[in-house]
């Protein structure tokens, strides 16, 4: 799908241009901005994001904080949030961590430098280098494996090829075109606008993940496996 079509076909469902009109530069532009941050906003909700990035980061014995972005102790592209993250030691055993939501969670933790196996981990998505804090300090060198959002590339040109997981070409066309018609000082009509919600709402009912079964593991917070997973 190249965006140029794609923003053709949206404007023409705001109706401000006839099927074999052809939108003005200018218009192709406004439309490459708008889909831009529609996809900005998309992605902040996990049910529309398709697949979380899985990552491995090795860990140092004594350290419990790393930055991670671009020049970073995890040099990536900057995580917005991490899904789920576990340890694998040096003998391959995987513990899972406990995802913390709040920094003063962590502030809580009365020791941070006590060492071992890390079980719980902390991230704070702070511009430009975000950071992860960990506790237990690790006692090894060991690996940390994360599933994490990331941002989505911005469109560079109108000429951009864009390749989406079936159903998504439906939903950016329907709700572009619901993005853009303000700037048309119009309102799209309620088929339009029904279309865009119901094409948004099936992405998020194949994306959202069904837990399978929940497992307490004695010293260990619960696995959960996703019968999506494979």
């Amino acid at each position: 799908m190249i965006v140029s079509d794609l923003i053709k076909a949206s404007i023409r469902l705001i109706g401000t241009h006839g099927p074999t009109e052809t939108p003005p530069p200018e218009d192709i532009e406004d439309g490459l901005q708008a889909l831009n941050m529609m996809l900005d906003s998309w992605f902040t909700e996990r049910a529309m994001v398709y697949a979380a990035i899985k990552e491995n980061f090795s860990l140092v014995a004594g350290t419990n904080t790393y930055t991670v972005g671009s020049s970073g102790a995890f040099n990536t592209v900057r995580p917005f949030r991490i899904e789920s993250a576990y340890i694998r030691d040096s003998n391959n055993n995987d513990t899972i961590l406990e995802i913390l939501s709040d920094m003063a969670r962590y502030d809580s933790i009365a020791t941070k430098t006590t060492q071992g196996k890390p079980y719980i981990l902390f991230y704070d998505p702070q511009m430009s280098l975000g950071k992860v804090y960990l506790y237990y300090t690790p006692n090894e060198a060991c690996t940390l494996s994360w599933s994490a959002w990331k941002p989505v590339t911005q469109v560079a040109t109108s000429a951009t090829a864009l390749t989406f997981p079936p159903g998504y070409e439906r939903a950016l066309k329907y709700n572009l075109a619901v993005e853009m018609a303000p700037e048309y000082g119009r309102s799209v009509t309620p088929e339009v606008a029904v279309i865009a919600q119901e094409s948004k709402r099936v992405i998020k009912n194949l994306n959202i993940s069904t837990p399978d079964m929940q497992l307490d593991v004695p010293g260990q917070y619960p696995r959960v496996w996703d019968i999506n997973a494979g």
